[in-house]
């Protein structure tokens, strides 16, 4: 549990650093499953979109894989959340790890 844990944190900090592709899609596949972090499909689809903004073609499949599981509502808000967090520079609480929880 821990070693996931400090992947999850490593993730984050290479996801929101870096703009590497990889590791926002790795990162939301930790929420996807709740690898280490809690599982939420709006925060997975959020690091898909914000994987999406630089490297479409990497992170498409798995948009299309997490959206037919939520909402329109839950889409919005996970496509304003990317938003916010590249903007921001992931310098938000809301773009934390744990979403500020």
């Amino acid at each position: 549990m821990i070693r996931t844990v400090i992947l999850a944190l490593i993730l984050w900090l290479t996801a929101a650093a870096t703009s590497h592709a990889q590791a926002q899609i790795e990162l939301g596949l930790l929420y996807l499953y709740g690898s280490g972090v809690p599982r939420d499909h709006g925060r997975a689809l959020m690091w898909f979109y914000v994987a999406a903004a630089r490297h479409p073609e990497a992170a498409r499949n798995y948009v299309r894989l997490i959206e037919p599981l939520m909402t329109p509502r839950q889409i919005g808000q996970a496509r304003e959340l990317a938003d916010h967090c590249i903007d921001s520079g992931f310098d938000d609480h809301e773009c934390s790890l744990y979403g500020g929880d």
